[in-house]
């Protein structure tokens, strides 16, 4: 059985607090076990990003003293990211415009906005949003490098000479 690791972490809804939030996806963060991990750990801090300066400008109406709550789990090879505000009421996934599908869509048929959001969905291995007691509630999974074998094997592979 795999253990699981956790961190969590409220900030203010203002830019210069980002640092602090992204602070539980650093490598250097105590859950992180495997240097492995960096990349996902990158793609998670940019989805993060991107969902905090989406609070701040939409949900919010900019900078403010209202919290934003982030939660970290590590279980496995899986790390799930939940990100909590409490904006008004938004699913970033539900509305992503037709052509954010299409990055290369010219300019006249792409929509103002929706790119970040495309981000978020395309960096997560799974996204799903939900609005619970007035509460914005993203979760976002990613996959982990796999823990290494406890048994002196890396992932199933033995160890020791080849003939």
């Amino acid at each position: 059985m795999t253990e699981r690791k956790t961190d969590s972490i409220c900030v203010s809804a203002r830019f210069s607090a980002l640092p602090q939030l992204l602070a539980p996806l650093s490598p250097s963060a105590s859950w992180v076990a495997n240097p492995q991990d960096a990349k996902t750990l990158l793609q998670a801090q940019i989805a993060v990003e991107e969902l905090f300066a989406n609070s701040i400008h939409h949900g919010y109406g900019g900078e403010s003293d209202q919290p934003v709550w982030l939660s970290v789990e590590q279980d496995g090879a899986t790390l799930r990211v939940v990100y909590v505000d409490q904006a008004q009421e938004f699913d970033p996934f539900s509305s992503i415009n037709d052509h954010d599908d299409e990055p290369d869509a010219t300019v006249e048929k792409r929509l103002v906005g929706g790119l970040g959001r495309l981000l978020v969905r395309e960096l997560a291995r799974n996204c799903t949003y939900a609005r619970e007691a007035d509460r914005n509630v993203t979760q976002l999974e990613f996959a982990l490098a796999p823990p290494p074998a406890a048994n002196g094997q890396d992932h199933g592979v033995p160890q020791g000479r080849w003939l």
